[in-house]
C-alpha cells in the first residue's frame, strides 16, 4: 500500500467545530516534537496501487496508513529526462518548504519513503479526506454564504501564512486546495514554491495557465518570483469561491501582452 495528495469522497458542507487557524513556525530547538523526522520507514507505511486518489503532473497520490495513521502517498512519475539523482532532489524541492510549516491550512508533512526502486522516494502527507476544492466547487456550487465565507477566510490566512514566512507558493489553484474532515481548507502541492527571501532563489516558470499572474508567463524576465503572484491567483480563486467563471486561457493572454506592451 502507498499515498499521498488528494482524497476522494466525505461529508458535504457541514458546519462542526474547528481548530484555530492561528500558527507560526516551532523554534529550532532539539525538542521539536511537532516537526516530523523527515524519513519514514518501509516497514511503517503501507499503501495499494488500487487505492488510486488521484493523478497530476508530478506523480500519482494512493490512500495509505502510516503506523496506523490514514495517510496520503504521492509517488513520482518515472522521469526519462531526468537521472535517478535528479529525481531524488526534484522530491526533495517540494519537501523543503512542507518541512516546518505548521499551520492548520496547510498540509500536514509527515515524511519521504524510499521503499524500493519502483516508487522511489514519496512523500506523505495528511489524508484530506474530501478531496479537492475544485471536485467540491463542481458539485457543490452556489456555495452557502457561511460555508463561502469560511473557505475565503481559511485559503488567505494559509497563503498569507507561507508569505509571512518568505515562501511564494506559485501554482494556487483549486485542484491545490484539499478539504480535511469538517471541510478545513488544506493548501498543498509545493513543488513550484520559492524562498522570497533568497536572492539567488530562480524561477523555470510553469504553473496552470488559468491561474498564472501575467508576469509568470514570460519566465525569462522574472528574475526573481513574488508574493504578488500568488496575491492575484489568490483573486481568480476568490471569484469562483463567490459564483464566477474560471479566467478563460485568452483573458490570460491579453492579460500578459499588456503587461508585456507596458514594459516594452
Amino acid at each position: 500500500m502507498t499515498g499521498m495528495g488528494r482524497s476522494v469522497g466525505g461529508p458535504v458542507g457541514a458546519q462542526h467545530s474547528r481548530p484555530s487557524s492561528r500558527s507560526s513556525l516551532p523554534s529550532r530547538t532539539p525538542a521539536m516534537a511537532g516537526v516530523p523526522r523527515l524519513v519514514i520507514y518501509a516497514r511503517d507505511l503501507t499503501f495499494s496501487e488500487d487505492d488510486k486518489l488521484g493523478r497530476g503532473g508530478f506523480g500519482v497520490v494512493y490512500r495509505g496508513v502510516f503506523k496506523g495513521r490514514p495517510v496520503a502517498v504521492k509517488v513520482a512519475h518515472p522521469s526519462e529526462e531526468l537521472a535517478p539523482h535528479e529525481q531524488f532532489i526534484e522530491v526533495l524541492r517540494e519537501v523543503e518548504p512542507m518541512f516546518h510549516l505548521r499551520h492548520p491550512n496547510i498540509v500536514e508533512f509527515l515524511g519521504v519513503c524510499a521503499a524500493d526502486e519502483k516508487h522511489g522516494l514519496m512523500i506523505v502527507t495528511e489524508l484530506c479526506e474530501c478531496g479537492s476544492l475544485d471536485k467540491y466547487l463542481a458539485k457543490n456550487r452556489p456555495l452557502p454564504p457561511d460555508v463561502r465565507d469560511r473557505f475565503v477566510r481559511e485559503i488567505c490566512e494559509g497563503v498569507q501564512y507561507l508569505h509571512d514566512h518568505g515562501i511564494a507558493h506559485l501554482d494556487l489553484k483549486p485542484g491545490n486546495i484539499l478539504l480535511a474532515k469538517y471541510l478545513v481548507i488544506k493548501i498543498s502541492d509545493f513543488g513550484m514554491t520559492r524562498n522570497t527571501q533568497r536572492t539567488t532563489s530562480s524561477f523555470a516558470g510553469g504553473g496552470t495557465y488559468n491561474f498564472m499572474s501575467p508576469e509568470t508567463m514570460n519566465p525569462e524576465k522574472l528574475v526573481k518570483p513574488s508574493t504578488k503572484s500568488d496575491i492575484w491567483t489568490l483573486g481568480g480563486i476568490l471569484s469562483e469561491l463567490h459564483g464566477g467563471q474560471r479566467i478563460h486561457k485568452s483573458t490570460c493572454q491579453t492579460h500578459y501582452e499588456m503587461v508585456a506592451d507596458r514594459d516594452a
